[in-house]
């Protein structure tokens, strides 16, 4: 869980860090001129909204936002000179009420996986390959998207079967 709250800002109710820095520049440029700044700090951005204005020698470019968030900082002023690479602004990607519901989902199942791993015991004692299954699962299952929660829980799934079907021969055989 510590993991998760150093790497899944949405665990703990916050948004991700989205740092913007200058694209290649427009005409191939090295360095252009700022000519006008249509963001404030506390701004909220969306995709294809105007952040500054260029100058460069072939004449004047609008740099739209090519990312969603909250500005907190900006790092170009009008006059200021800009070449590529340079820091733009700071932002935070707002956290959304399905991003904490994935993050707290990935943390549950996550957390049964590295129990069951930490242990060496799901509904029995795991041998290495299980025990190797579960902590694969356990990596996916702490990184919060769909496809690596879905694929997690098929390996935890897929080791339940193979200890189940284990327990059930065993049965069988002490059985008759």
């Amino acid at each position: 869980m510590p993991l998760l709250f150093a790497f899944t800002p949405a665990i703990l109710f916050q948004g991700k860090p989205a740092d913007i820095t200058m694209g290649s520049l427009p005409d191939e440029a090295f360095f252009a001129d700022v000519t006008r700044v249509d963001i404030e700090v506390g701004d909220h951005i969306s995709v294809g909204d105007s952040l500054f204005q260029l100058r460069t020698e072939s004449g004047t470019h609008l740099i739209k936002s090519e990312k969603k968030g909250v500005i907190e900082a900006i790092n170009v002023n009008v006059g200021g000179m800009i070449e590529e690479g340079d820091p733009v602004l700071s932002a935070e990607i707002p956290v959304t009420g399905f991003g904490v519901f994935s993050s707290m989902f990935s943390a549950f199942l996550g957390t049964i996986a590295f129990s069951s791993l930490t242990m060496m015991y799901w509904i029995r004692k795991t041998t290495i390959t299980e025990w190797l299954l579960l902590g694969a699962a356990t990596l996916l299952l702490y990184w919060p998207t769909f496809i690596t929660d879905a694929v997690g829980v098929c390996i935890v799934g897929c080791v339940w079967l193979l200890q189940r079907k284990k327990n059930l021969n065993e049965e069988f055989v002490h059985g008759n």
